[in-house]
């Protein structure tokens, strides 16, 4: 990359800002006076709209034809014996943007312009060669105001609130005591103030804070990981978080020995999980295994389980590469055996909500009926028909349980041999008969017990070798059954169903 006056490279980190501005005029000449696209469209480096987008660690989403230019350009920086310091390096892992390409794609053929196509390599490198030399002058511009004005030079443009000083102050100490002083003046101050956390997440105080959440004293660790917790309690705050670069970080903080850092490293990844747009780059920066592990181990505690199983679940919500790896590294097994062993426990609810998840993929399907699933959610609805006494908990899981054989029956041939074999249609037969005398649904909830019957219906038709319209016959939706059901998406969660409310995230606060 371009170098400074003092021939060291340039930093790795990548502003949106700036290269928006500096790109713009390209993107605005093509589109010949048409309505021009959304910013979130166009590719930071090449001022165009994406037409294969890629997120980053930092979850920022690029071109990859210009975000693997500018990667390769490091990397033979590095061949030359240069080090280029940064956030990003070679290796850095590129996650693709399906959802933000389908989006793309659908506004342009709604606003009669041609879809984007991908960037050839030459041309990638000529854009990453102007992009940087426009940064290099925009930074020495800055850098020549500031001088002349008297200012500082870092991170001017920011207004330091007096808490966050003082908090800073501590930090930057070379004294162990001062930096404690300043990780629980943090914690403290972002427990309960919405309004503090909104005026502390800043990436100054952010990267202040990053060495901290490595350190080998386990009190400045989990002090430094209980205040990103907190900080990202505040929904705006998520995306800040995630491209401050403190993901992996907390990544490894999962890991560690120490059980109450461990703990609050879950809750961060937890609550950061809950925003949609940082799943896939959480993801990316390898937070799945140790989530896995934690959520598996037997000796681990119940309430850093269920926050891991939490995690695992909204990951894998709406990022099929998250279901992906996870199938890969074979978590249906893994979760269908702590449904198997404790099949009224605190963990089962969850771990259901995480096997709907994998089911909406084809290998996703496949793994799980390899993996016994039929026959492990039968038994599960078996065991539950004998707990007469029915509470909320366990008629939400009779629902999941109802829905997942209901997505096999959809999507499956395997299904029908494999239910029954276990038995499925007797015990199913008895599920409307369970629902008619314990489940009332909420008012104006649209009648929770008849959509469970209507799919009971369903899967005992797909088993005798009925063809069925399974998603017009439930709610004349078209769409995946988890989606008219209510599994993928948590606003059309009923009451009853929804274990995963704001006051659960809000009880995480350390």
């Amino acid at each position: 990359m371009a170098g400074g006056d003092d021939g060291k490279t340039k930093t790795g980190r990548i502003s949106l800002s700036n290269s928006y501005s500096t790109s713009s005029s390209a993107s605005s000449s093509e589109m010949d006076g048409k309505q021009q696209p959304p910013k979130d469209f166009v590719c930071p480096i090449s001022g165009r709209m994406m037409a294969d987008p890629v997120i980053i660690p930092n979850g920022e989403t690029f071109e990859r034809g210009c975000i693997q230019a500018y990667l390769d350009q490091r990397e033979e920086e590095m061949d030359r014996g240069r080090d280029p310091s940064g956030s990003f390096s070679p290796a850095t892992p590129l996650v693709p943007n399906l959802a933000l390409r389908s989006t793309i794609f659908s506004w342009c053929d709604s606003h009669d312009v041609d879809r984007p196509r991908p960037i050839l390599r030459d041309e990638a490198v000529r854009l990453v060669e102007s992009w940087m030399k426009n940064e290099e002058k925009e930074e020495k511009c800055s850098v020549s105001a500031l001088s002349r004005d008297g200012g500082s030079t870092s991170d001017s443009s920011e207004i330091v609130s007096p808490v966050e000083e003082e908090i800073l102050a501590k930090l930057k100490s070379s004294i162990v005591e001062n930096q404690s002083e300043g990780l629980v003046l943090l914690r403290e101050t972002t427990r309960n103030s919405e309004e503090e956390r909104t005026l502390l997440c800043t990436q100054t105080l952010l990267l202040s804070l990053r060495p901290f959440l490595f350190s080998r004293l386990p009190n400045l660790q989990s002090n430094a990981v209980a205040a990103v917790v907190n900080l990202s309690l505040h929904r705006p705050n998520k995306s800040s978080i995630i491209r401050s670069g403190v993901v992996p970080s907390l990544v490894s903080a999962l890991k560690t020995l120490n059980s109450e850092t461990r703990s609050h490293a879950v809750a961060a990844i937890f609550s950061l999980s809950t925003d949609e747009s940082c799943r896939a780059a959480i993801g990316a920066l390898g937070a799945l295994p140790p989530l896995l592990n934690i959520f598996s181990k037997s000796n681990e505690d119940v309430g850093i389980r269920r926050d891991a199983g939490l995690a695992i679940y909204h990951l894998s919500m709406t990022c099929s590469a998250n279901r992906s790896k996870l199938v890969r590294m074979g978590a249906g097994k893994i979760i269908l055996a702590i449904v198997s062993k404790h099949h009224l426990g605190k963990l089962v609810g969850v771990s259901l909500k995480i096997v709907a998840n994998l089911a909406r993929c084809s290998e996703g399907r496949a793994a799980l009926m390899d993996a016994m699933a039929v026959e492990v959610v039968v038994d599960l609805l078996r065991k539950i028909s004998h707990h007469r006494e029915i509470e909320s908990a366990t008629a939400e899981r009779r629902e999941r349980c109802v829905e997942i054989l209901y997505g096999f029956g959809q999507w499956s041939l395997r299904f029908r041999g494999l239910a029954k074999a276990t038995g499925a249609d007797e015990v199913l037969r008895n599920v409307p008969e369970m629902e008619d005398e314990v489940i009332k649904s909420p008012p104006n909830e649209g009648g929770g017990e008849t959509k469970v019957k209507k799919m009971v219906e369903k899967i005992l038709s797909a088993m005798s070798g009925e063809k069925q319209d399974y998603t017009n016959g439930i709610s004349g939706d078209s769409r995946h059954f988890s989606t008219t059901t209510g599994v993928s998406d948590p606003g059309v969660i009923s009451p009853r169903r929804r274990d995963l409310r704001r006051t659960d995230i809000q009880s995480s606060k350390f």
